[in-house]
Formats: structure tokens, sequence, C-alpha cells
């Protein structure tokens, strides 16, 4: 039986979310814009490759569709309904849709700029050749920072080479997993692969919560996997069910993300539960399939030698033991520091939160979801971006997704632009006063009356030309 807080509200709601979020689809079809459509046949000519395709099969995929398309020259419309088939008998409806996609809305219109400056440059929105330097130098200073720890067990390497990692994570895995590296799918498909499940993440669970899950909902309760991510112990939205512990989130957050287990650590860890219950935060799992569950065993077995029995082979127990703690610290704490001014904000929280009226534009939820920050342009902003991937440009990144995080920068004037046309906050702030803000929106959702925030975006109104 649920235990009762004393708000009233259930524990078992958690377990609500996970069996309710996402409406039934037809399992071997694809739901788009409240139609279905059977891809089968496309599978294997698909331009972007099967994994992504598949991702989408047996869900509603309409934003993820979008997104990925917003770019593109084709007439992919035009292709999607050479498709389409009727609902078949004995199966659920489609999916109502959720938000707007009109031609001459935000997302519409900046994509068409967007579009037109990359055709104005030379076209190519995926990794440059500096990437491939930068990625090449990421990864020989973490092998030698990781030798260097393992043979004579420097903590300040063990530590600096968990950094390093993260690095080549926000700058190969996720770039892969949005296919935003190579126009090639395989090439992304097998770096994305390679990080994930070296780090002993899941290269699968992650494309679920991560590529389709949170890009597709953001921000929106019961749809976003990471508004529900450890809400057991930290509550992120003011419809999470508030429990007795949340009282304590203003500092027990910061312990259990940047410290032990960490952010890093602590996601490996529910990646495993996720296997269990058959969901990844709250999104439905299928069944893995045999290339995706070989591929994993192939990477999960010389790399959990290489962590957890190498050292010990190498170093005393105690040098060791300490070496591994702070390499699994380096990475739990660079990816926290890159994570929380996205999304977790006071600001970002305030804005997603207000209601629309009728259904609002999918760019816009992006928006008013995500945050940047440390991008005025400096030296500073220039470092970050390069070496965490572009994840001060949060922003950019969540409308554009299949872009390469180099050219954040670049298309960042022109949705700076067309947010002051719409008359759209677009939320960017320093590094420390995102931080600051995280804590400030912790200490507001620790209460057990519900955080409203009172304060609505500015309206909806496009300027007159």
């Amino acid at each position: 039986m649920a235990t009762t807080t004393k708000t009233g509200e259930k524990s078992g709601a958690v377990k609500r979310f996970r069996k309710n979020a996402y409406a039934p689809v037809a399992s071997k079809l694809w739901a788009i814009h409240g139609q279905y459509y059977d891809l089968a046949s496309f599978i294997d000519s698909h331009p972007g490759g099967s994994e992504m395709l598949l991702l989408g099969r047996g869900r509603d995929c309409t934003e993820m569709f979008e997104s990925v398309h917003a770019l593109s020259k084709r007439n992919v419309h035009a292709l999607l309904a050479k498709y389409k088939v009727e609902t078949p008998e004995g199966a659920p409806p489609p999916p109502v849709e959720l938000f707007a996609w009109q031609p001459d809305g935000f997302y519409s219109v900046l994509s068409q700029r967007v579009r037109k400056h990359f055709e104005q440059t030379d076209g190519n929105y995926k990794a440059t050749t500096a990437y491939w330097f930068k990625v090449t130098a990421f990864f020989v200073s973490w092998l030698a920072l990781i030798s260097y720890a393992y043979s004579i067990g420097s903590l300040y390497a063990g530590l600096l080479a968990g950094f390093v990692m993260n690095m080549i994570g926000f700058t190969v895995m996720h770039d892969g997993s949005h296919y935003g590296i190579s126009k090639n799918p395989l090439v992304n498909r097998v770096l994305h692969t390679l990080w994930s499940d070296w780090n002993l993440w899941s290269h699968f669970l992650w494309l679920r919560h991560h590529t389709y899950g949170h890009h597709s909902y953001t921000g929106v309760y019961r749809r976003d996997p990471d508004l529900v991510n450890g809400q057991v112990f930290f509550r992120k939205h003011s419809e999470s069910p508030f429990q007795a512990q949340h009282t304590q989130q203003w500092w027990v957050t910061y312990v259990l993300l940047w410290f032990l287990p960490n952010q890093h650590v602590g996601q490996s860890l529910l990646y495993l539960r996720a296997w269990i219950v058959k969901t990844v935060f709250g999104v439905p799992l299928e069944r893995i399939s045999a290339i995706d569950l070989l591929a994993s065993t192939a990477i999960y077995v010389p790399s959990l030698y290489f962590h957890l029995v190498l050292p010990f082979q190498l170093l005393p127990t105690s040098a060791a033991l300490t070496m591994m703690a702070l390499y699994w610290s380096g990475q739990g704490l660079g990816y926290a520091l890159n994570i929380i001014p996205n999304h977790d904000t006071y600001e970002t929280h305030s804005l997603v939160s207000v209601p629309s009226n009728g259904l609002r534009d999918w760019g816009e939820q992006q928006l008013l979801g995500s945050g940047n920050h440390t991008t005025d342009g400096g030296l500073w902003s220039t470092i970050v971006a390069t070496l965490w991937g572009g994840m001060n440009f949060q922003i950019e990144h969540h409308l554009f997704p299949s872009v390469s995080h180099v050219h954040y920068p670049a298309i960042s004037k022109i949705v700076r632009e067309t947010c002051a046309e719409f008359n759209l906050p677009y939320t960017t702030h320093s590094w420390f006063h995102a931080i600051r803000s995280f804590g400030k929106m912790l200490v507001a959702l620790s209460l057990r009356s519900s955080y409203r925030p009172s304060d609505a975006p500015p309206p909806k109104q496009r300027k007159q030309d």
C-alpha cells in the first residue's frame, strides 16, 4: 500500500507516473501529428540510419521528427505521406498533439532563418575539421592522465582524467546521440555507443531517456524524464509529489549530484534499475535488439575490467579506491556543473510552468524550459563552449539538436533576434548566477506548499513589419 505524506499526496504517484505518462501507441507503427505511419520498409534506406528511425517506432515521435528534420532540404512531409496507414483494428488511436506547429509560428520561422544561414555559409551543420582536432586532443590527454594515475596512483591525475572523460562525453557522446557529428549515421552510432557503454551507462537507455524523452517534452511534467529522475531525493516540479525528505533537498541535492554517488555514477545505478522496471524515468522500454545487446556486452566487459579490476592489480588497495573515487567524482562533478544551469534554474522553471492559452509552439516550449550561461562571446565563453560541447548554449541545442555544438555561437544571434521579434524571453546568465538560481529553485520546491511561479512570460506577439 502506498504511504501518505502530511500533504495527503501518495508516494505511489511516482509509480503512476511511470505507468501512465505516455499514451499507448501501436507497437509496430510510428505516430506523427496524430496519424499512424508504417515506416518498416524505409528503415534500411533511411538517410539518417536505422537507429533513429527505430527509436520512434511504437511511440509518438512528432517532436523528434520535426526537430531532427528542421534544417532538411528534403520535403520530408511529402515523403512521410507515402507511408500513412489507418489505425489497425484493436490498436489505440494515435495520441493527440501536445504542441502547435504553425507555419508562421516561432519554431517554423526560426528554422527557416537558421536553414538560410547554413545555405549562405558552406551548408555544413555537422562537425568541422577543428572539432576532430579537439576530440583527438581530449582523448590523448585522457589517455596520458589515466595512464599516469594508474601507474603511480596520482590522485590529481585521476581527478583530471575524470574531468577530461566528461568533456569527451559532452563533445562526442552527446553530439553523437543526436546524430550531430556526421552525415554518416554509422559514425554517430559508433561514437555515442562507445562512450556511453565504456563509461557504464547504456547507449540504448540514453537514447530513450534523453534523445527521445527529454528533448521531445522538455519541461512537461509526466513526460520529461529529467523531471522525475531521482525525484525520491529531490523535487524539481510543483506537480511532483511532495515527500518529507524534500525539505532537506536544498543541501542533500548537492551531496548526491556533486559528490557521492554524483550525477554520473547515480545515473549508472538508476539505469540498472530501469532494466528491471522496464521504463527509464517514465519512458517505456521495448526489448533491446540483438545488435545493441551484443555491442553493449562487447564494451561492458573490458570496461568493467579496466575500471573495477585493473586499478587493484596496479595499485595498493587504499590507493586504488581513492583514485577510483576521485576519477568518478571528476566525471560526476563535470556533468553536474554543466547540466544544472541548463534547465533547473528558478527562471526556467518559472517560465515553462506558466500555462499556455491553447497549444504552445514546440520551439517556445524548448526556449522557455532551457537556459544559457556564459554566452557573452568573450574568451571565457569560448573556453566553456569548447571544453564542454557547447552546453552553455542549451537553448540553441534544444531547438536544433542535430546541429553540431561548434555552430551554436553563430546561430545564437539568429535565435536572439527571432526571440525579440516574437517577444519571447531568451534566458542567459553567468555560470555563477545559474548555479545560485538552481539553489533558489531547490529551496522553493522544498516547501510543503507547491511552488507556483507568479511571473508569466511576455505575451506571444510577433512584431509587425
